[in-house]
């Protein structure tokens, strides 16, 4: 038997990846002082691993795609995994987006962290690979027994 691979174009993502609604906040910034910045607004992460994730978004009015991809406008995201009440901090710059249907200016994006803690990475990495292994339990549930 032969195998065929279907897909056509290289992997660009590293790393291993875990598909999970968690809904986020997502703030949007320059280090360039731009009037009207920063502006936050809610979102949700589709798929993380420890370099980033795939998010969807509702981008504010002003948000220029351009500077997004310059790097001019970057992305902080703030999220806490499942069954864990620690805040996750990241920035983040976008590596590609597509818009979503419908009126509002709603974008799945994919993002690559630029600026994340160690330990906030190591958590990632630890939850992905937990979640694969099916070790991801309930802390709180565990601390009750």
């Amino acid at each position: 038997m032969e195998f065929r691979m279907n897909y056509e174009g290289k992997e660009k993502r590293e790393g291993v990846r875990w598909y999970e609604n968690i809904a986020s906040q997502f703030i949007f910034f320059s280090d360039v002082r731009m009037p009207g910045f920063p502006k936050r607004v809610d979102g949700k992460i589709n798929n993380l691993s420890a370099l980033g994730i795939g998010a969807e978004v509702v981008f504010p009015s002003g948000i220029s795609k351009e500077a997004l991809f310059s790097g001019m406008i970057k992305m902080g995201v703030k999220f806490n995994l499942p069954n864990s009440e620690e805040v996750l901090k990241a920035i983040c710059r976008v590596i590609w987006m597509n818009k979503r249907g419908g009126e509002e200016e709603r974008y799945a994006v994919g993002l690559e962290f630029i600026d994340i803690s160690l330990s906030h990475r190591e958590k990632i990495v630890e939850y992905v690979i937990n979640s694969y292994l099916g070790e991801v339990s309930n802390s709180k549930e565990e601390e009750k027994v």
